[in-house]
């Protein structure tokens, strides 16, 4: 018998197959642009994947702003999102990193759309 553990983070989530959409990411602290995968949605941001890539430490507190949002056209907008990172898993021997990201600038518009995809695919 399997206890079940009490939900804490503050909204729901949908989860996506690591393919279904990725992210392109633009930092001033980086010269390269990063593709990440788009693991799952909440009302608070992303969780996404990240192909190890040398030079390339994502910290915490690292910002970022989304260019574009590739294969899943419910999830783009036409406008600047900037998420900031608030927490990295970061396994040695694995390919890829994961981070949780929440939203820092982003328009109402954008928001209700989230909601709504959230809505539509729980």
């Amino acid at each position: 018998m399997t206890d079940k553990k009490p939900e804490r983070r503050k909204s729901a989530r949908v989860y996506l197959k690591p393919d279904i959409a990725t992210a392109l990411l633009k930092s001033e602290k980086f010269s390269t642009e990063i593709f990440a995968k788009i693991l799952n949605v909440s009302q608070g941001g992303f969780g996404l994947g990240i192909q190890r890539q040398d030079g390339i430490k994502i910290v915490p507190g690292d910002s970022f702003v989304i260019e574009d949002i590739l294969g899943r056209k419910e999830l783009r907008n036409d406008k600047k999102i900037t998420i900031s990172v608030r927490w990295v898993l970061d396994y040695h021997g694995m390919g890829s990193l994961g981070a949780g990201c929440c939203f820092k600038e982003v328009d109402s518009l954008y928001m209700e759309k989230i909601t709504k995809f959230i809505e539509d695919n729980i």
